[in-house]
Formats: C-alpha cells, structure tokens, sequence
C-alpha cells in the first residue's frame, strides 16, 4: 500500500457505559440488571475474540467508569454541570455505592485498565458524565467541562483521549470546534442513509424506527459504507460515521438473525470492493442476557472479515487509526 493509498476497513466502536447510559431510562435493581451486569462478562469474552481475530476496536467509555471509588469520581467532578430541564436526564443525582465491588454497575476501572492492555484496543470518551449534547437547557460551556473532565480522569489513569462518541449519537454541529479545542481528533458522526439523511439515534419516531428495524434485515437505506475523502470534516476533524448498529440474538428469530448477518454479510463484501469504510457499532449490555448467542454471532461475523482481510486486504482500524491514515497526504 503506497503513502496516499488507503485500504477498505471494518470500524468497531462499542459504547461503554452500564447504567450510566440508561439510568435516565431504568433502574439498576429493574428487569435489565441481567443485561448490565452480563456486560461485565461481556467486556472480557469481546476482548478474547477481538484477540483472537486481530480486531481493533474502539471502546467509548463513561468517564464514570474510570473511577474505583467514590472519592476519586467525586474529585473528578466538573465545576460547571449541565442543567438539563428534564432532571432525570442529570447524572450527579445518581446514588452510587463506595466502589467498584459494592457497586459493579457505576465503576469499571478494573475492565477499562483490561481493555488497555488488549492489543489494538483503542480507550475512547463516551464524555464524563453521559452528557446529551441536544438536551434542553445545556450548552456549550458545560459541554467543554465535560470534556476537559473526561480528559482529566483518563489522565489520571495515563491514558490519552483521542476519539469522542457522543451518548446516543447526539452530535451536535455548533459544538465541533470545543471537541477540536479540546483535543479530539475524531468523532463518531451519525448514520448516513442512501438519500443522503442521517439518522440520529435520539428523536425516533415510531416511522423512522420501523424503518431502522426493517433496514437491519434488508438494503432499505443503503450499506452506509464513509469513503475515505468523506472522513475530514470543514474543520479538520475526523468524522468516522455510524454504519450499522449490531442488533443483539434475542428470543429464536433464526431468520431474522440470518438475515441480519448476511446484511452485515454483503456490507463487508461491498467495503472491500469499493475501498471504503463500515462501521459497526454496539453497547456490551446488548449483550448481557444472551452472551453466548451473541458471541457466536459476532464470530461467524469476524470468520468473514478473516477471509477479506486475507484474500482482498480488508483492514481491521480503530478510530484512532482512521484518523491516522486520513491525515496521511
């Protein structure tokens, strides 16, 4: 591969952050407490396959989940809060326990200190706090604390934030230039339709997500696919778009669960021809209750991209690493 040249890539993302990112929404001791404390196990078995195969990934975590103890979440905490008019949507009103072995659910250091030393895995921010960037009554102020507070606590930890995915792909135009000012080199945009339309994952209504549905199973809005000069934005980020959310194996739909691999299926054939990027994206507790159906499934997913990677040079990037190659002239 020459200087200019860049190769056809599977992009994976995971959003990382148990009950924080659902809090406003369930409780922790309700019906998906399976489901957030299964993504423990989660972390882990996605870390050997991930090894396993070779495949990079780029885990947005919670600044939350840095953090071992209450003190030092609380020492983290940016002075400038986001003032949400729906006060469910506020995070500091959430009771945690002492530590990550009383409260599994709100403290993760232990499984991101793993994912740090997993080859190829990229530790990115899902922001400090969960923050909703297209919720009523924040701005961009407590937007930057949140971001300049994310950076302190991986800091803390010795790590370097470069990517930033945004809780529930709530990207937020006007707020680009703080993420560059803030030291993120890419972002998570969200998903591009064949007509040219994104879709957010916040505003569903019901037609848009029977739609979303519909097209996880058959090539309604189109394979999604970024092509590498579509990666820089107007002010030099990189915007590395959602391709698919990977659908969790619930209950026995057999064949919509093979019809949602062979989607997946052609999208990766599609990439490699064409040279351009799918990405793939999905939180661990989607995982949760069913882990052994979903691993199985993600394997059969990853025996593909094996077989493009060896016979047509698919690539397996991180974020990080897209970035990489689109600043490369």
């Amino acid at each position: 591969m020459t200087v200019d040249s860049k190769p056809p890539a599977l992009v994976i993302s995971l959003d990382f952050e148990l009950h924080w990112g659902v809090r406003d929404r369930l409780r922790p001791d309700g019906n998906y407490r399976t489901n957030l404390l299964g993504a423990r196990t989660v972390v882990t078995q996605l870390l050997g396959l991930f090894s396993e195969y070779q495949v990079a990934a780029t885990w947005g975590t919670v600044g939350y989940l840095f953090a071992a103890t209450r003190k030092e979440l609380s020492a983290f905490h940016p002075k400038i809060r986001p003032l949400y008019v729906d006060s469910q949507l506020d995070p500091y009103r959430e009771s945690v326990g002492s530590d990550e072995i009383s409260d599994p659910l709100h403290y993760a250091w232990s499984l991101v200190e793993k994912i740090g030393r997993t080859a190829h895995q990229e530790i990115a921010s899902h922001t400090y706090s969960h923050y909703y960037c297209e919720a009523e009554g924040q701005n961009g102020d407590s937007f930057r604390a949140d971001l300049a507070a994310a950076k302190r606590i991986a800091a803390y930890r010795g790590i370097s934030l470069q990517s930033l995915i945004l809780p529930r792909n709530q990207w937020n135009p006007s707020y680009a230039h703080i993420v560059k000012e803030e030291g993120f080199t890419c972002y998570r945009g969200v998903q591009r339709t064949r007509g040219g339309m994104s879709w957010p994952y916040s505003r569903s209504s019901l037609p848009a997500r029977i739609t979303r549905l519909a097209d996880a199973h058959l090539n309604i809005c189109g394979d999604g696919l970024t092509a590498w000069p579509e990666v820089i934005d107007n002010i030099g980020l990189c915007n590395v778009p959602a391709s698919r959310f990977l659908r969790p194996v619930e209950g026995s739909d057999n064949v919509l669960v093979k019809l949602r691999l062979q989607r997946i299926r052609s999208s990766l054939v599609e990439a490699t021809k064409s040279g351009r990027i799918y990405h793939l994206w999905w939180h661990p507790h989607n995982f949760g209750a069913r882990i052994s159906e979903n691993i199985a499934f993600l394997r059969q997913i990853f025996e593909d991209y094996r077989r493009l990677h060896e016979s047509d040079g698919l690539e397996s990037l991180s974020m990080a690493d897209v970035s990489r190659h689109s600043h490369v002239r």
